[in-house]
């Protein structure tokens, strides 16, 4: 059986996360690496990983990044922090907001 909670829309992902920091889903795409965006950024990225079927490939390409390489650091940022006092703030803030 199909997980049914798995499957949502990127364009539902993309938008949540820019509700919680005061986004505009382009801002997302935009080459900024400033913690504003770039932290969002990341989140979105492991979260449409998670929660839909697209490639780490196709994710990297909605962010106007070159492929897989940035979406796969970014998920593996989230998994696992190591210290990343303002990521791990991003993630309270993303989740308990």
């Amino acid at each position: 059986m199909k997980d049914l909670h798995r499957h949502f829309q990127a364009d539902q992902i993309i938008k949540w996360v820019c509700d919680k920091f005061d986004l505009k889903p382009e801002q997302l795409s935009e080459p900024f690496r400033k913690d504003r965006v770039a932290y969002p950024r990341m989140i979105a990225m492991y979260l449409l990983k998670q929660r839909t079927t697209l490639s780490l490939t196709d994710i990297g390409r909605m962010f106007n990044r070159s492929g897989a390489g940035t979406a796969y650091k970014a998920c593996k940022a989230i998994e696992n922090p190591k210290g990343n006092k303002k990521l791990i703030a991003a993630m309270k803030k993303a989740i308990l907001s």
